[in-house]
């Protein structure tokens, strides 16, 4: 009997669990990063048939906002953006907020159909819907 297929089987499982892993690791360390850095805070989201993104971007005007996607990545880039108007001769006691160049990148859990993705920004919250590639059939076996 030839073993090769279980090898290949087994080894395809070593990987795919080794780039979850991967993957989960990278995830973790963005989200560290974007906690020191200007990165907007994001939600993912997933739906049946669509993976819903939400990123907060309180003040920024979508004419600064650029969305880069492929079937598996969504690249929010916002270009550098108007700080806070001041009278003349104010000074700034505390900064909180983030100003300048923002980007993220959300690296999706499902294939997506990049040309029927949309986007909206509302009440300074962007939100992007992804439609997913593949809809998962789901079929019931029953038991004899």
């Amino acid at each position: 009997m030839d073993k090769r297929p279980k090898r290949r089987t087994s080894i395809d499982r070593v990987f795919d669990d080794a780039m979850a892993y991967i993957n989960d690791t990278v995830d973790e360390i963005e989200r560290s990063i974007s906690s020191y850095t200007s990165a907007p805070e994001t939600d993912l989201i997933e739906t049946y048939d669509n993976i819903i993104v939400h990123s907060n971007l309180p003040g920024v005007k979508k004419e600064y906002i650029t969305l880069d996607l492929t079937e598996d990545k969504l690249e929010i880039k916002v270009m550098e953006y108007e700080e806070t108007i001041m009278e003349e001769g104010a000074l700034i006691k505390r900064k909180g907020r983030k100003h300048g160049k923002i980007k993220r990148v959300v690296r999706l859990p499902e294939k997506i159909v990049v040309e029927e993705a949309t986007a909206k920004l509302e009440n300074g919250v962007l939100t992007v819907t992804l439609p997913k590639a593949e809809k998962k059939v789901k079929h019931e076996v029953p038991i004899q």
